[in-house]
C-alpha cells in the first residue's frame, strides 16, 4: 500500500509540471505567385490532369513538413558518415503515395493520367526502369513547389507548419429554402441583407473555426415570413399578426448557438456525444476549447444551446414531428415547450417497439403436472435440494395457481423496474412538485412565489422578509444557522457535501431539505418525514424510475416524490400498459412482492395475473422467501418445480454435452443502467426539471441507439433582426 501510494503521488507530481502541448509556430501561406504555379504544372503534369489532383498534390506536399525536412537532410552531407541523395527514400515515397492517390496507372505502367509525357516515352522502359522514371519525375516536381514555397535552402532547420487561414473558404449562410413555406404562398425569397448590412459570424464546422463567415436572411414579399439558416418566423392569422411563431428547421445544416456564433451538424454531434461521455456542460466546454479553440469565447452557455438545439432535432426527427414554438422564447421556454410536446409522458420513442432474443422469447406452456419443490430456485440449490423451511404458519394472500397460462399468445416479454434515488429539485411548499420560478435560488414555483416569496419562509408565519434573507426580523437566527449549516462557501457546508460524495445514499439535496427515513422495504406508503419548520430550501425529487427491457433498452422513464411506493409503482406501470395486452407477462422488481401484496389490497390482482406475473431478483427471493410466504409463492425467479418454463431454459454445453439451466432473461438490466446513470448524478440533480427530463430523454434515446442547472438563453433570436 505504502509503494502504491509513492506511485501515486510520483504520477500527480509528474501531471502537475507536464507543460501545456505548445506546437511549432505556424508560417504564413507561401506567396507563390498563380503564374509560377501554373507554370509549374504545365512542366510536370498531363495536360487532362483534374483540378482535384492538382490540389491534392499541392497540400500532400505542404502538410508534410516532417518528410520534406528529413528528405532535404540527406542532399547535404554535413557529418562525417552522410552520403548525398538525390532522391532520398522519403520523397520517393511521396512520389510513390502521389502516383498511388491520383494516377489512374500503375507506377510500373507506361502510362500516366498525372504525369506530362517524358523525353523517353515510358513505354521504351522496363517496369522498374518506369516506375523510378515516374518517382523522379514527380519528385523533381515536389522540389520544385518547395523552392517557390521559399523552403529549398534548408539543410537542418525543419520545416514549420503552414497557417492555411488565408485560404480557407468564406462561408455564406443562407435560408435552407427557396421559396415560402407558408399555405398558399410559394413565393421566391428575397434577401433583406444588403451590402454591408450583412451579420459577420463565426461558424464552427467540426472542429475547425470559419472566422469570415456571413449571415444572410430572407423574406417572403407576400406574406412577410422571415427565413433564417436553422429556422423561420411566420405571423399569427388574425387577431394576433403582430405576433409570430417559429419553426425550427429540422435539417438545418447550420444553427445559432450565440450572437455571432454558428455551427454545423458534425459539431452538433461533437455536443451530443461530448455530454453523453462528459456528462457537464462545463467540462466539455473546457475539453473543446483547449483542444481547437485556445482563447476563444465558447463558453458552457453556448455547449448548453448547442445540445438544446441539436438534441431537439434529432428528437423530432425520429419521431416524424415537427416542433413550432412562440418566436422569441428563451433557452428554458424552447426546453419546456420540448418536454411538452415529446415527453409527456415520459415513455422512450422506439422502446416498446424494440424487439431482440433478450427480451422476447417464445412461450412455452406450463407442464400439466408439477415435480419439485416450488420454493427451491435454480442457482441457490441444487437440482436435489429443496428450500429452507417457511418460518411460521403459510399466510395465503392470493390462492390460486402460479401457473401462466396464455392463450393465442406466440411470445413473452419482460420489463425490468427499478428506481435511483436522486432528481432535480421543485417547489418547496407541502406536496406541490412544480417546478421552481427560479431554478437558481429561489424555493418557490410560479403560484407559491406570488403568494408566499415576500413573506417570512419560517412555517406559520406571515411576517414580511428582510431584504437579501428569507425570514423575518423575528427569524434571522434560524435563517443565519441554515445559512450556516447548508452554504456552499461555509467551511461546515464544504464538510457536508464532502461526506455526501463518499455516501452512497445521497437520498435528499444538499440544499437543507428536511431528510426521511426511506420506508423499509416492506412498508406500504410514503415514509413519514419530520415536522418542516421551513421553507428556506427547495423540496428535491426522491428518484428516478425507470422500466427496462431485458436487454437493457430503456422503455419509461418517471420522477417520483418522497419515496418509491409500491402504488406509484403500479400507477407507474399501468400509465405505460394500460390494456391487459399491453402489459408484460413478466415485471422483475426488487420489491415484488410488496407491489403484489398492495395489488390485493386495491382489489386488481384478480385481472393482472391474468395476464402477467410480478418476479423478484435472486437475491431478494433468497433472503425473503424464509419470512414471506406471498414471495415465496408468487415471486420465485427461477422455480425449479417447472412451474415457470418461460423464465428457465435448458441448454447443453458444447464443450462437455452436460445439460444446464440458465435464467431467460436478466433481472439486473435497470440496475446496470442506474450504475451507468448515477455517474452523471451530481450534474443531474443541479438542473432544473425541465433540463433533467430533456437530459434523462436524450440519454434513453441513446441507449436505445447503441451540468449545470438550467442555463439561460444567450442572446434569443429576433425575428425582426432582419426586418427593413
Amino acid at each position: 500500500m505504502l509503494g502504491r501510494g509513492r506511485h501515486s503521488i510520483g504520477w500527480l507530481a509528474f501531471l502537475l509540471v507536464i507543460p501545456g502541448a505548445v506546437a511549432s509556430e505556424p508560417v504564413p501561406f507561401p506567396s507563390v505567385r498563380f503564374a509560377d504555379f501554373s507554370r509549374l504544372v504545365a512542366n510536370h503534369f498531363h495536360a487532362d490532369v483534374s483540378l482535384a489532383a492538382v490540389l491534392g498534390f499541392l497540400f500532400t506536399v505542404l502538410r508534410n513538413p516532417d518528410l520534406l525536412a528529413l528528405h532535404y537532410r540527406l542532399k547535404h552531407e554535413l557529418v562525417d558518415g552522410d552520403k548525398r541523395t538525390d532522391m532520398s527514400p522519403w520523397g520517393t515515397f511521396m512520389a510513390d503515395a502521389i502516383l498511388r492517390r491520383w494516377d489512374s496507372h500503375a507506377a510500373t505502367e507506361p502510362q500516366s493520367t498525372l504525369l506530362a509525357a517524358p523525353r523517353t516515352p515510358y513505354s521504351l522502359l522496363g517496369e522498374d526502369q518506369c516506375r523510378n522514371a515516374k518517382w523522379k519525375h514527380l519528385g523533381t516536381a515536389i522540389e520544385d513547389l518547395v523552392s517557390l514555397a521559399g523552403y529549398s535552402s534548408r539543410a537542418r532547420a525543419s520545416f514549420p507548419p503552414i497557417d492555411e487561414t488565408a485560404i480557407q473558404h468564406v462561408a455564406i449562410l443562407v435560408p435552407a429554402r427557396v421559396d415560402c413555406r407558408t399555405t398558399h404562398c410559394g413565393c421566391a425569397i428575397r434577401r433583406v441583407t444588403h451590402g454591408s448590412d450583412a451579420t459577420p459570424v463565426t461558424v464552427i464546422e467540426g472542429a475547425e473555426l470559419r472566422l469570415n463567415s456571413y449571415l444572410l436572411g430572407g423574406q417572403c414579399p407576400k406574406c412577410k415570413s422571415i427565413y433564417y439558416p436553422d429556422h423561420s418566423t411566420h405571423p399569427k392569422p388574425a387577431p394576433q399578426q403582430k405576433d409570430r411563431i417559429r419553426y425550427y428547421n429540422l435539417s438545418a445544416p447550420y444553427v445559432k448557438i450565440g450572437r455571432n456564433l454558428w455551427a454545423d451538424r458534425r459539431f452538433g454531434w461533437t455536443v451530443l456525444n461530448g455530454l453523453y461521455s462528459f456528462a457537464s456542460t462545463a467540462s466539455f466546454t473546457e475539453f473543446w476549447t483547449k483542444s481547437f479553440w485556445p482563447g476563444g469565447s465558447l463558453s458552457r452557455r453556448h455547449i448548453w444551446q448547442a445540445f438544446v438545439q441539436f438534441s431537439m432535432r434529432e428528437v423530432a426527427l425520429s419521431q416524424n414531428k415537427h416542433f413550432i414554438v412562440d418566436d422569441g422564447l428563451p433557452i428554458a421556454g424552447v426546453v419546456e415547450e420540448l418536454n411538452n410536446k415529446f415527453n409527456t409522458t415520459g415513455r422512450v420513442p422506439g422502446g416498446e417497439e424494440h424487439h431482440c432474443s433478450e427480451c422476447v422469447q417464445p412461450y412455452i406452456p406450463p407442464p400439466p403436472e408439477l415435480s419439485g419443490d416450488a420454493a427451491a430456485t435454480y442457482g441457490a440449490e441444487r437440482s436435489t435440494d429443496h428450500a429452507p423451511a417457511l418460518a411460521g404458519v403459510p399466510d395465503d394472500e392470493a390462492p390460486g395457481d402460479v401457473r401462466l397460462r396464455l392463450n393465442n399468445a406466440p411470445e413473452v416479454t419482460a420489463r425490468v423496474i427499478d428506481g435511483i434515488v436522486m432528481g432535480p429539485c421543485h417547489c418547496t411548499f407541502d406536496d406541490c412538485i412544480e417546478p421552481l420560478l427560479d431554478a437558481a435560488k429561489g424555493v418557490w414555483c410560479k403560484e407559491h412565489h406570488e403568494l408566499y416569496a415576500h413573506l417570512c419562509h419560517v412555517k406559520g408565519c406571515s411576517e414580511p422578509i428582510v431584504k437579501d434573507t428569507r425570514a423575518c426580523t423575528g427569524h434571522q437566527r434560524e435563517w443565519r444557522q441554515h445559512q450556516e449549516r447548508f452554504a456552499r462557501q461555509s467551511v461546515l457546508g464544504m464538510r457536508r457535501r464532502i461526506r455526501q460524495a463518499d455516501s452512497s445514499t445521497n437520498a435528499w439535496s444538499t440544499t437543507g431539505r428536511t431528510r426521511a427515513e426511506p420506508p423499509p422495504h416492506d412498508a406500504d406508503g410514503e415514509p413519514i418525514l419530520p415536522e418542516r419548520k421551513n421553507y428556506f430550501a427547495p423540496g428535491r425529487f426522491y428518484c428516478l424510475e425507470l422500466m427496462v427491457r431485458p436487454c437493457g433498452v430503456p422503455t419509461a422513464f418517471a420522477l417520483f416524490d418522497r419515496s418509491e411506493s409500491p402504488k406509484k409503482i403500479i400507477d407507474f406501470i399501468e400509465k405505460h400498459h394500460p390494456r391487459p395486452q399491453d402489459k408484460a407477462q413478466y415485471y422483475i422488481i426488487d420489491k415484488a412482492c410488496m407491489v403484489l401484496r398492495r395489488l390485493i389490497t386495491l382489489g386488481k390482482w384478480d385481472e393482472w395475473k391474468k395476464t402477467s406475473r410480478l418476479i423478484v431478483d435472486s437475491y431478494h427471493y433468497i433472503n425473503h422467501r424464509v419470512s414471506d410466504y406471498l414471495c415465496r409463492k408468487w415471486c420465485n425467479p427461477a422455480p425449479m418445480d417447472g412451474s415457470a418454463p418461460n423464465l428457465v431454459h435448458t441448454s447443453r454445453s458444447s464443450t462437455t454435452g452436460l445439460t444446464y439451466h440458465k435464467r431467460a432473461y436478466n433481472s439486473q438490466a435497470a440496475e446496470q443502467l442506474n450504475a451507468w446513470i448515477a455517474g452523471y448524478q451530481p450534474i443531474l440533480n443541479r438542473m432544473t426539471v425541465a433540463n433533467f427530463m430533456c437530459r434523462a430523454r436524450e440519454r434513453d434515446e441513446r441507449m436505445n441507439e447503441s451540468d449545470d442547472e438550467g442555463e439561460i438563453e444567450v442572446d434569443a433570436l429576433d425575428a425582426t433582426e432582419l426586418e427593413d
